[in-house]
């Protein structure tokens, strides 16, 4: 059988360490962008021509694939629509796909990454958690498997030390009067008490109301207080705090025994979506979401909008 691999992760995860052990499991070539990179501008830190780099990476993964070969696709590749994207341009070769996440840590990231010489600055780091789609099935996978690899495991990684952490956060912003902890209390408890949810009978159900308590778990990473302007700005604002949040959730989800692989991905997909009612409500689009993620999926976070707006 032919395999596709596709490596997810910020800077610093393990990807290029897992890449090489994969390598050896599926008998699979590997097809890295910062090799491309420093082949065509003699540096992996080139940022010239990013367009010819990964149509240079493409182009080879085709060519593997086409032969039989199975092959490794070494990138961050955080962007849940270029996923889709490429997924649909192999889907021809009749591959059997794989997604590895590597995960780790924003603190143990950059640690690894100061330790090597091609340092990737530190801002780089924190946008692309900010834009971090956490994959899902409906992305077209026939398998997603996320792998850990914290080096120092410690108590504030844990989701309890985290909720601990927020009771008394000041969200500093017109738009809430609670603090960051008692909203996402309240947010838990306005889904549960909608009387729309079935903890006793549906796994979905369950893990609907664990993404409430954690859907604003980010903010203070992107915390801000520029407006999108770049001028200052007297309320906090937080842009890109629902993929912060699921990037945090999924880091620290590493600690929760009862959580499946499946329930991680699925608190994620809600934590990460849970902007979007917002405007949907406001300008539409939502048979485009549906399409995507499927009518029960959206019911859900609909849900989830409507506790939300409640805790304000």
């Amino acid at each position: 059988m032919t395999h596709f691999i596709m490596l997810v992760g910020i800077p610093g995860s393990g990807k290029s360490t897992l890449a090489k052990s994969l390598s050896r499991q599926y008998n699979a070539t590997i097809h890295a962008s910062d090799v491309i990179r420093n082949e065509l501008h003699g540096s992996e830190t080139a940022q010239d021509n990013h367009t010819l780099v990964f149509e240079t990476l493409h182009k080879r993964v085709k060519e593997d694939l086409a032969k039989g070969q199975s092959t490794i696709y070494d990138a961050t590749n955080i962007s849940y629509k270029r996923r889709m994207a490429f997924l649909q341009e192999i889907k021809k070769y009749n591959a059997y796909t794989i997604c590895y996440v590597t995960i780790r840590s924003y603190e143990g990231c950059i640690a690894v990454n100061d330790e090597r010489e091609r340092v990737v600055p530190h801002h780089s780091i924190k946008n692309m958690i900010k834009s971090f789609w956490v994959p899902q099935y409906y992305e077209g996978w026939n398998e997603i498997k996320l792998v850990y690899n914290e080096m120092a495991p410690s108590s504030h990684l844990t989701l309890e030390a985290t909720l601990n952490s927020l009771k008394h956060y000041n969200q500093k912003t017109r738009w809430h009067s609670l603090t960051l902890g008692h909203h996402l209390t309240k947010t838990q408890t306005m889904l549960y008490s909608s009387g729309r949810i079935n903890l006793a009978s549906s796994a979905e159900d369950k893990c609907l109301h664990i993404a409430a308590l954690y859907h604003d778990i980010g903010k203070p990473f992107v915390k801000t207080f520029t407006n999108k302007k770049g001028e200052p700005s007297k309320d906090a604002h937080y842009y890109g705090h629902a993929n912060a949040s699921a990037y945090e959730f999924l880091v620290k989800a590493n600690g929760e025994t009862l959580l499946s692989q499946k329930s991680i991905l699925a608190i994620c997909n809600y934590i990460q979506w849970h902007m979007l009612p917002y405007n949907i409500l406001r300008n539409g689009g939502g048979d485009n979401f549906i399409n995507l993620v499927g009518k029960e999926t959206y019911k859900r976070l609909m849900l989830l909008n409507e506790a939300d707006r409640k805790a304000h």
